[in-house]
This record gives C-alpha cells, structure tokens and sequence, in this order.
C-alpha cells in the first residue's frame, strides 16, 4: 500500500507540472486504453516467455 501512495503522489507532481495528456472525446480515450492494454499484454507475454 504504501508503493501505491508514493506512485500515486509521483503522478499527482507529474499532473501539477503539466505532464499529463489532454484527450479530445471519447475515441481519443478509448485509443489511450486500447494501447495501454496491447502494451501491457505484451509485457505480460514476454515476461512469461510466451511469443
């Protein structure tokens, strides 16, 4: 739990210092979470080995 706070107070920082993204609507978002997702799977494969 406390990893998470201290992550989450480094994103709080990044977001006050303008280094967050702005996203136009919904399909802008909805593109943020496809790629967050095929990245994640993709760490997720490679640190199991799989192809």
């Amino acid at each position: 739990m406390e990893r998470f706070k201290q992550n989450l107070k480094a994103r709080l920082r990044q977001l006050e210092q303008g280094e967050g993204i702005e996203l136009e609507d919904d399909e802008a978002l909805r593109a943020l979470f496809n790629d967050v997702q095929a990245r994640g799977k993709k760490q997720y494969e490679a640190s199991r080995g799989d192809s």
